[in-house]
């Protein structure tokens, strides 16, 4: 993801450069502190959540019948 976000910032300021649009500059220059910072969505918000299997019991029989 931090390749992706770093590769659209290079192509946005490029672009921004050539084509003297330079508020794109500033949409580049987040991209590339996204990819640089490893910043993403803006904090811990978007974090996928860690499976604690504390809680679960820890042997549980799962039976199987099988199919002809």
């Amino acid at each position: 993801m931090r390749l992706l976000r770093m590769a659209l910032a290079l192509i946005i300021m490029y672009d921004a450069y050539k084509g003297e649009t330079w508020w794109l500059l500033a949409i580049g220059g987040l991209f590339a502190y996204q990819a640089l910072a490893n910043w993403g969505c803006g904090g811990s918000n978007c974090a996928i959540p860690v499976n604690d299997n504390s809680t679960a019991s820890p042997d549980v029989e799962i039976e199987y019948e099988e199919v002809k």
